[in-house]
């Protein structure tokens, strides 16, 4: 069964910086993620029920539990820890599921 990592970000105070970082700086690591099969980038348009405060959610798909363990202990993945920390700490909630 494969798993996804899910990054539930809210809404940045600055927008556009936030997207600078994520599509140049964030984005680029994250693709070097050893065992990563896609990553896919949601950005919320208009919430329909409820009241959230989310702005963009990615997915990040590995083929199994296995996968990603692997990948967990990679340089990569622990650099792309590292700059979230470092552009979204606060900001970021992380989810394991399976897929």
């Amino acid at each position: 069964m494969s798993v996804k990592l899910i990054a539930i970000y809210s809404t940045p105070q600055d927008v556009q910086a936030f997207e600078q970082h994520y599509r140049d700086v964030h984005t680029p690591i994250a693709l070097k993620i050893p065992k990563l099969i896609s990553l896919e980038v949601n950005r919320v348009k208009k919430v329909l029920g409820g009241v959230s405060d989310v702005y963009m959610i990615a997915e990040l798909l590995f083929a199994n539990q296995a996968a990603f363990a692997e990948a967990a202990q990679s340089d990569e993945f622990k650099a792309a820890g590292a700059d979230l920390a470092n552009f979204a700490a606060g900001r970021v909630s992380m989810l394991l599921v399976e897929a």
